[in-house]
């Protein structure tokens, strides 16, 4: 089994000012450091799903929290979430990795090392 995500799943009924290359290196991170953990433990399916919601998370905590300027569809203005910190659960989409994670795989990425964020200003770097 191959986990494939695109940046095209990233994006979807996501808002990020981060560059194609920017996400795709996040994909990989992710792939690259949990994958062999997801897909023991998981279906396809799944386990994209838990790298999807995993780099939503991180350009989230790289953007500093949601959007304080949306909408609900009610009208009601949506107050801006501050990520505090790096936990997993200080975002909506790290609170669904925390729910569909049960093997914990993402632990991996967050427990004793630190997670590279890159930005589009060191896409050069390569």
């Amino acid at each position: 089994m191959t986990i494939e995500v695109t940046v095209q799943d990233v994006r979807d009924g996501f808002s990020t000012s981060v560059s194609d290359a920017g996400i795709q290196r996040q994909i990989d991170m992710v792939i690259n450091s949990i994958g062999a953990c997801l897909e023991s433990n998981y279906d396809n399916s799944k386990s994209e799903q838990i790298v999807i919601n995993i780099v939503q998370h991180n350009l989230t905590l790289q953007s500093g929290g949601v959007d304080a300027n949306k909408k609900a569809a009610s009208g009601a203005q949506i107050q801006k979430q501050v990520a505090e910190g790096q936990d997993i659960r200080s975002t909506p989409y790290g609170q669904l990795v925390y729910q569909l994670d049960s093997a914990g795989c993402y632990e991996l990425l967050y427990g004793t090392t630190f997670l590279f964020m890159s930005t589009d200003s060191d896409a050069e770097l390569n």
